[in-house]
């Protein structure tokens, strides 16, 4: 009992500490943002982060049909809407995320690694049959033509705790080491600009969102900040993965990152 209450004791602190470095840092990109302009990759100012566009798609395995829930789109775009809010707030408006959601489910079948837990997205060529999948699905009307926005698309499926997020640099490369046809490249793949995937079950956690952006936030090439279990920050990209997202803060060192001055 003793020990319970001082593990509550410590999770309470903790979010009294982010919601303070959150305050503090908030105030702090107020005053130092002002005199910026516009928003770009981290690190690479050659690519423009000014409008950004989220495409959602939501993929359950054959064997989970019966687990999709009728208010699976609205629950989607709850979160969704957290997360745009969150990324104009830190960045003061300096990039704008929108987000479109696919109205349908894509049933993926014939999973080699699909067991009880779900299927293996964490392992590559599984997630190349994910988007073969949308790739024969998703008509190319749903993704916008205008070369000015960086796009994402962003899986959401019906499966346990798996989560990641990159940039999509090397498409060629990727072909080739997956041996995945050039058609599945060019049609799903070259479309895009980053991919995020997350599992359902994070939504249902107090900090489900944080964990999408943390994703979200790799396709524009913000590197985690903790390293083999070591916190490196306190914010979303480090720490703060695990608070939730109505207390958390992008770290300012990231910010400047990602900026230009006029």
């Amino acid at each position: 009992m003793k020990l319970k209450f001082i593990i509550i004791i410590i999770i309470i602190f903790s979010l009294f500490l982010s919601a303070l470095l959150y305050y503090s840092f908030s105030q702090q990109s107020n005053n130092q943002l002002s005199s910026l302009s516009t928003l770009h990759f981290y690190d690479e100012p050659s690519i423009d982060l000014k409008h950004i566009n989220l495409y959602a798609i939501y993929v359950v395995a054959a064997d989970k049909k019966n687990e999709i829930k009728n208010n699976w789109q609205q629950l989607i775009e709850k979160s969704l809407q957290k997360i745009s809010a969150f990324h104009q707030n830190q960045f003061r408006n300096l990039s704008h995320l929108e987000y479109k959601i696919y109205k349908q489910p894509i049933i993926i079948e014939n999973i080699d690694t699909m067991n009880n837990k779900g299927f293996d997205v964490t392992s590559l060529p599984e997630f190349f049959k994910i988007i073969e999948k949308i790739d024969k699905e998703m008509p190319l009307d749903f993704i916008t033509n205008k070369n000015d926005i960086y796009k994402i698309l962003v899986i959401f499926y019906e499966g346990e705790n798996t989560a990641f997020g990159s940039a999509i640099v090397d498409k060629e490369n990727i072909a080739e080491k997956y041996q995945q046809s050039s058609r599945i490249i060019t049609t799903t793949i070259e479309n895009f600009n980053g991919v995020a995937l997350i599992s359902n079950d994070y939504l249902n956690k107090p900090y489900g969102e944080s964990i999408l952006y943390h994703e979200i936030a790799h396709t524009l090439g913000i590197p985690d900040f903790y390293k083999d279990n070591q916190e490196l920050s306190l914010d979303i990209m480090g720490n703060g993965r695990f608070i939730p997202l109505e207390i958390n803060y992008l770290d300012y060192e990231i910010i400047k990152k990602m900026t230009q001055t006029k």
